[in-house]
């Protein structure tokens, strides 16, 4: 079989697999929405995507997850420093120098634990270790086999960026389209860059489980209020280039900064690490 059909068909094949484990696993989410049920989200959506990838990877490519770079690494502190540091530095950059006003979500404590439990389980572990697995562990991985290493990279991170479209609101604008595609293709390169560092996708996942979790649950920073972050920092309108406009913190120019710093650190410090 022609490899650029191969690729295309293990791309089709990986996104299959992500929709059809996200599309089953939520559907609890639509009969209810408290913290058990985003527990019970979290463990099918983690459990359907590594029961498909391991029946795709065992009984169709003859591989094993190992050659997915689904395994163990070394250096889990450092790791979990860089997962911490990323979005705690972004959000520290608009708190002291783009001074604007916190908002609060006033909730009892019931509610408290429901949001809590929808941002680190749903937005962060849930989303997180799915979109690693399917994109940088099944996809990336299969598609390098065919076309090599950067090719894979800059396609991962392109149909990475491309799939977040369909989140964006009708008031969105074009540049805010823009500013997704670009920040989910540096985005996605830096989740790749790290699976290449560390030699194992679970690092790209704490780290994507970090910034999920604290900017997209517990405190959100943008020109928009969200109704599920705890905390947000609402900023001026007319700052999109830096805010990131209607996408927010995700594509604001710090965050992308951000992104570019990590995908250096990977690339040019030291060497690449062997897994356990």
């Amino acid at each position: 079989m022609n490899r650029n059909i191969k690729t295309c068909l293990y791309i089709l094949i990986g996104l299959s697999g992500f929709l059809v484990s996200s599309i089953l696993s939520s559907i609890i989410l639509i009969i209810n929405q408290t913290f058990i049920s985003y527990v019970v989200q979290m463990v099918l959506s983690i459990f359907l995507t590594i029961f498909l990838i391991k029946l795709l990877v065992q009984k169709i490519h003859h591989l094993e997850l190992f050659d997915l770079k689904i395994c163990r690494f070394n250096n889990i502190f450092l790791w979990f420093l860089y997962a911490i540091l990323l979005p705690i530095l972004v959000i520290a950059f608009f708190i002291f120098i783009i001074p604007r006003h916190f908002q609060y979500s006033e909730v009892n404590t019931f509610q408290l634990f429901d949001k809590i439990g929808l941002a680190i389980l749903c937005i962060g572990i849930s989303t997180g270790i799915t979109e690693e697995l399917w994109f940088r562990g099944y996809i990336m991985r299969m598609v390098e086999k065919n076309i090599g290493k950067k090719l894979s990279i800059i396609i991962t991170a392109v149909i990475f960026s491309i799939l977040h479209i369909p989140n964006i609101k009708i008031e969105y604008n074009l540049f805010d389209i823009f500013l997704l595609v670009i920040s989910g293709i540096i985005v996605g390169v830096m989740f790749a860059l790290i699976v290449y560092k560390s030699n194992s996708v679970w690092p790209a996942a704490i780290v994507h489980i970090s910034w999920n979790a604290i900017t997209g649950g517990i405190i959100n920073i943008g020109i928009n209020e969200s109704e599920v972050a705890l905390f947000n920092y609402i900023l001026e309108k007319d700052l999109n280039i830096i805010t990131g406009g209607n996408i927010g913190l995700d594509a604001s120019l710090p965050a992308m900064v951000g992104y570019i710093i990590v995908i250096i650190i990977c690339k040019y410090n030291g060497v690449r690490q062997t897994s356990a």
